[in-house]
Order: C-alpha cells, then structure tokens, then sequence
C-alpha cells in the first residue's frame, strides 16, 4: 500500500533542488550594501544552511531571531546538519555593534504571522530588529494559501521602512524553491514502489 501526497501534485514536472537557489542569493547577497534580513521556513534547513555559508563568504555576521528559527538551528547544529564556523553566529544583542554591511538577520516570520519577529521589525516593534532605509528584506518562500493578506500587509509596511523587499513575485528570479514533490516525482514514487 502507498500512500502519498503532495501540495505540487498539480505542478508537472520536477520540484528543482535547493541547489537552485543558490546563484540569485548569492547575487542578492553581492547587491545589498547595508543589513540583509534572510527569512525562510524554519523547518527549511539546507535553506538555512545556505543561507549561513553565503553570510561566511560575504564577510556576514548571522543573528538568529525568532523562536522557531532559533530552534531549528539549534538542534541543525547538535545534529550534525550545519556546521558553523566559529565566530559566525553572534547574539542578537551585539547587532548594533556590528557595521551594517557586516551583518545578516536570519529572522522568522515569512507568512506575516502577527507576532512573528519579522511582522513585528516590520512595524518597528522589535527589540533587537531594527529595519532601516536601504535595508534588503528577503522571503525565501512562497505563499501559503490563505496568508496573502497578511504577507501583502507586512511587504506594505516593509516598503514603508523604505527597505527593499525581495519576494516572490515573478520578478525576483528562483529565490524559493518547494521541498513538495511534482507530478514526475509521485510517478517515480509509483513506479519504484509498484503498489
């Protein structure tokens, strides 16, 4: 008996792997100038990963906040998942004794949960957080069905910040990819499992 399931079932094709990604952060990467807030789904951890390794070869720093980032790095890191140079990571508190275009935010919050860190930054409302002009905001991810009200409401006060926000668009080139299977892939999974 196989059971399987998939939010892209009605995608053809494959899901493209997370080496993907990879060139437009780079190049996001290489363009921001000042503070860079990096948010992705906390259960995302090859993300995460990247996310880390391109902050070490820009010169970055890596603040964690929100609780279910902070977790997800935690037990990445006591699971052998992310292996962090030392010194990378720095305690939110030491943020604003670090130069602008030294640091990367890992921040949670890519649906615009209300007390997510990344909703609260956005209204200013943050104690270690602080979004300023000519800050970049990038969501790594895409929207969840039934949260685009509140993702388009925290973009709205993001772009009021005078940040510049990078999402998922259309226009922003592969800054997200799924970790759902395709339909090629649940045929695959037919195929090898004959059941």
């Amino acid at each position: 008996c196989l059971m399987q399931d998939s939010t892209n079932v009605d995608r053809p094709g494959y899901t493209p792997s997370e080496r993907a990604v990879r060139p437009r952060l780079d190049e996001i990467f290489t363009q921001t100038k000042k503070k860079l807030f990096f948010s992705c789904f906390s259960s995302s951890i090859h993300r995460i990963r990247i996310a880390m390794e391109l902050a070490e070869s820009h010169g970055r720093k890596v603040a964690v906040i929100g609780r279910s980032l902070d977790n997800s790095t935690e037990i990445a890191q006591d699971l052998g998942y992310l292996d962090l140079p030392t010194g990378l990571l720095i305690n939110p508190g030491q943020m604003r004794d670090t130069p602008d275009h030294k640091l990367m935010v890992l921040i949670s919050g890519t649906q615009g949960e209300p007390m997510s860190a990344l909703s609260r930054a956005a209204v200013n409302n943050h104690k270690f957080a602080r979004i300023d002009a000519g800050d970049t905001v990038l969501l790594s991810s895409r929207v969840i069905p039934g949260n685009e009200k509140s993702i388009y409401r925290m973009i709205d006060h993001l772009e009021r910040r005078d940040a510049k926000v990078i999402h998922d668009d259309g226009t922003a080139g592969l800054i997200h990819v799924s970790g759902h299977g395709s339909q090629e892939e649940m045929r695959l999974m037919i195929n090898l499992m004959r059941p």
